[in-house]
This record gives C-alpha cells, structure tokens and sequence, in this order.
C-alpha cells in the first residue's frame, strides 16, 4: 500500500516538473515565431527600413510578453507578427527555404545533404549582401536538387513560414 502510494507521489512530482521545465503550448508557438522573425531580420538589407523597425518593436514586444508570462498579449504579438512577416520578397523566401533545408537534413540525418546546403546558404548569403542577386538566384537553381532530396517537392513552389516558424535558432 506504501508502495502504491509512493509511486503515485513520484507521478505527480515528474508531473509537476514537466510541467515548470517543459513551456507552454503558447510559448511555445511564439518563441517559433520570434526565431523565424530574428533568421528574417538577420537579412533586413532586403527589406524596408519600416517593415524592419515594425518586426523589431514587435519582436522586443513578444519577447517582454513571454517574460512577463503574458499569455493574450503573446497571442495578440503573435497575430501581428505572423501578418509582418507575410509577402516576403523572393530573396528571404529562398533563404527561409535554405534555412529550413538545413534543419529538416539535420532532422533526418541526410549529413552530406546538410552540408552542401548549409554552404549553398552561407554562398547565397554572401552573394545577396554585395548585392550579386543573379550569382544567388544561380546557386540557388544548383542547389535545388538537393533541397529537393530533403524536403520532398521542389523548394521554390512551397510555403517556408509554417515550416520555418517552429525551427530552432541558429
């Protein structure tokens, strides 16, 4: 009977700590949107100074929201975050698709893949900043059958954002 009742103690006790270590859904959801918004703004050059200022004030918004443990207002940040970051310019679409390329290889263990990948991004990255678009959109079209191989359709005719929002930071 002591036994029976321990055991139930321990239950509830892993309970309990899964439940402080583990965040919540909502934070969850939010923290994915915030990482895809900070990979956007690690290229803000290929937006406008506005939009980049809006996703900044929305993004240090979200983060005082989560840690104030401000469930509605994340979700009311979360809103107007996913709406900013709509109607990407192609540009930041291929990188997303890059970026989630790489951490659907790492996933799955595709190495080689991963790799190739990983260094088509940093190339593509490279190529936009000194402003060689057509080098980019290049590499771009190279690598593609990779992409392929790891995401299972061809990049370009996909959506990245619900992909991208729940991948880690990197």
């Amino acid at each position: 009977n002591d036994m029976s009742a321990a055991q139930g103690s321990m239950g509830e006790m892993e309970r309990l700590l899964d439940s402080v270590s583990q965040p919540a859904d909502w934070k969850k959801r939010v923290q994915g949107i915030s990482s895809y918004t900070e990979f956007i703004l690690r290229h803000s050059y290929l937006l406008d100074p506005p939009r980049v200022q809006k996703m900044k004030a929305l993004l240090s918004q979200m983060a005082r929201a989560i840690a104030d443990d401000d469930e509605q207002e994340a979700e009311r940040l979360f809103a107007a975050l996913d709406k900013a970051t709509d109607d990407l310019p192609t540009p930041i679409q291929m990188l997303l698709i890059l970026n989630r390329a790489v951490w659907t290889a790492k996933e799955r263990g595709m190495t080689l893949e991963e790799e190739q990948v990983r260094q088509a991004l940093s190339e593509i990255e490279s190529a936009m900043q000194s402003g060689a678009h057509d080098r980019a959109i290049a590499r771009f079209a190279e690598i593609e059958p990779v992409l392929s191989r790891i995401l299972g359709e061809r990049p370009s005719d996909s959506s990245s954002k619900k992909q991208v929002e729940d991948l880690p930071k990197s």
